[in-house]
């Protein structure tokens, strides 16, 4: 029994031996490729970022198991519409998504609608969605993120400074899977939000034309039922991730930047907006609690993020993974153009595709300048026909009233006289 063990082990050796070998050969062939690989290269890449990013199936595994991708053909047709379109822009522009809930996009649209209407001699905004409007001192990307690094602390993109300018995107309609709180996808399903819309919102985009607080009253209960005709109810299928209560779909975004743009507006980032900082993302997972061949939840990183943000807070910016990141930032290596090449022609070869996002800064101080600055924006919602049909009215009649009403009111100003004041 004793000499039949040791021949089992001597086995297990020999195949041990072998199957380092065959591994060290894989990753030799691997860095190889990665090596070979030329972002700078002209040729157009064989997939766009969705499929990228679906072609891994530890992801495409999540996917189902999250949203029953293989069992809905409504996701289905979905992403043959947006990868269609990205095919479209595959070799001039870097795509974008994000997932925002319709009591915003309907005040974003009334703010276009009012835009065109009172710049009735400008073109329209045709494929843009604003997102930010109201006004600010302008701020490039650059001054946010240093600002965003003051006193050791990493980005963190819930501060107020980051939300005025800056929207979180991901690289892929469901990048981020397994992550709810940074997955674009459920942002899409469920109406989430990081700050509720108030009446204060609603005031400040209506001044911009020139209304008081008192004027906006009267058109405010038309504009909050305006994200009532988008409302829609989705049953998830049996079997997927919490599979007990309904979807409520929103709106998702897709965003298409010119790739020179998108160097200069974004850049890539890992949870809360944090740069993609490879050292980082190490530490954090090699202090996380998870089993081997399964995609990290923000379960297992909760702790060890926590933990090293406290760490560098501490230290105070002198904690060499905070100086690895203010150099990155520096030297601008988490612009896009360092990673999507790559992520769009050998994803196998991306570390932590799955975790990659963006931050991309979409406020521009003069409206024409988006316009005109080559960004195309499409937007995709599970409604019906006739719902989009009776939205587009309501929009249309109450911006017309607002606008009417505002011109009513300048033409009444014109026409009374100004008392001289009394000597």
């Amino acid at each position: 029994m004793k000499f039949f063990s040791k021949k089992i082990q001597a086995a297990y050796l020999i195949i041990g031996m072998l199957l380092s070998v065959q591994c060290a050969v894989a990753f030799s062939e691997l860095k190889a490729e990665l090596l070979q690989f030329n972002p700078s290269q002209t040729r157009t890449p064989e997939l766009t970022q969705t499929e990228a990013h679906l072609s891994l199936p530890m992801i495409m595994g999540e996917i189902n198991r999250w949203y029953g991708f293989n069992t809905m053909p409504i996701f289905q047709d979905l992403i043959k519409k947006i990868t269609t379109k990205e095919k479209q822009y595959l070799s001039c522009c870097y795509s974008f998504y994000t997932g925002t809930a319709n009591t915003w996009i309907s005040l974003g649209d009334v703010y276009k609608k009012l835009y065109e209407l009172f710049n009735q001699g400008k073109p329209p905004l045709t494929d843009i969605r604003v997102f930010k409007w109201l006004s600010a001192p302008k701020k490039t990307l650059l001054e946010l993120l240093k600002a965003g690094f003051t006193n050791g602390n990493m980005v963190d993109d819930t501060m107020p400074l980051l939300k005025s300018y800056v929207i979180s995107a991901n690289l892929a309609p469901f990048g981020n899977v397994n992550f709810p709180g940074e997955c674009t996808f459920e942002y899409f399903l469920n109406a989430k939000s990081h700050t509720p819309i108030s009446d204060t919102f609603y005031t400040a985009t209506l001044a911009i034309f020139g209304l008081s607080e008192n004027e906006v009253k009267l058109f405010i209960p038309e504009l909050q039922k305006l994200p009532d005709y988008l409302n829609i109810k989705l049953q998830k299928p049996a079997g997927s991730n919490n599979a007990t209560e309904d979807w409520n779909p929103q709106t998702l975004t897709q965003i298409f930047i010119p790739k020179a743009l998108a160097d200069k507006i974004a850049y890539i980032t890992w949870i809360q907006g944090i740069p993609f900082e490879e050292s980082l993302i190490s530490w954090v997972e090699n202090n996380a609690r998870t089993s081997f061949g399964k995609i990290l939840s923000y379960k297992d990183l909760k702790t060890p993020l926590e933990n090293i943000r406290t760490e560098l807070i501490t230290k105070k910016g002198t904690h060499p993974l905070h100086k690895a990141m203010l150099s990155g930032i520096m030297q601008n290596k988490y612009i896009p153009s360092k990673y999507l090449e790559q992520y769009r022609y050998v994803p196998y070869l991306v570390p932590n595709l799955n975790f990659m996002q963006a931050r991309i800064n979409l406020y521009f101080d003069d409206i024409e300048k988006l316009r005109t600055s080559g960004i195309k924006m499409f937007d995709y919602r599970l409604t019906t026909p006739e719902q989009e049909k009776n939205y587009q009215e309501a929009l249309n009649t109450v911006c017309q009233k607002i606008y009417d009403f505002k011109k009513a009111k300048d033409a009444q100003e014109k026409l009374t006289p100004v008392t001289a004041p009394a000597a």
